[in-house]
């Protein structure tokens, strides 16, 4: 593993520490059984700017997910895409036309499913990556898939 992607990966783990003492902090975040798809995953966030906010992180560590990486560029992409931590990523749509192009073809190669989302915009009609519950299921299903009747509430 390369100093870079070490450098990174302690980054990433320290900002997961950071998001479980802000769920201890809080009154208790129930297991998101609408979330469930995302248990056990490891996802890529690649953003421009800053995309994701404490409390969606929150959301979908609750879920059981984790963020491997908050990357911005297609170098810093491949090197997580290579360390084989990866289930799915979600692309910024604010990242520049050339890189997002990069990135959806490096992505597609590695068969690794992404969504391009962006924050919460009230003429956005694409996907939405906030703390909402029901935008964080619907990037979860275009992911993921659909989770099944056996985890839904009735």
């Amino acid at each position: 593993m390369s100093a870079f992607n070490a450098e990174a990966r302690h980054e990433s783990e320290r900002q997961n520490r950071l998001c479980r003492r802000y769920l201890a902090g809080r009154d208790k975040i129930e297991d998101i059984a609408v979330l469930r798809v995302f248990r056990g995953k490891k996802l890529m966030i690649v953003q421009q700017r800053a995309l994701l906010t404490m409390r969606c992180r929150a959301q979908i560590a609750a879920a059981g997910a984790t963020i491997v990486g908050l990357v911005s560029s297609v170098g810093t992409v491949l090197q997580t895409l290579q360390s084989g931590d990866v289930d799915a990523a979600i692309i910024d749509v604010e990242v520049d036309d050339e890189t997002l192009v990069h990135l959806a073809t490096l992505l597609d190669a590695m068969k690794v499913p992404f969504v391009f989302a962006s924050a919460a915009k009230s003429n956005w009609q694409g996907y939405i990556l906030s703390d909402d519950r029901l935008h964080l299921r619907k990037i979860a299903d275009a992911l993921l898939g659909s989770p099944g009747k056996s985890s839904t509430l009735h």
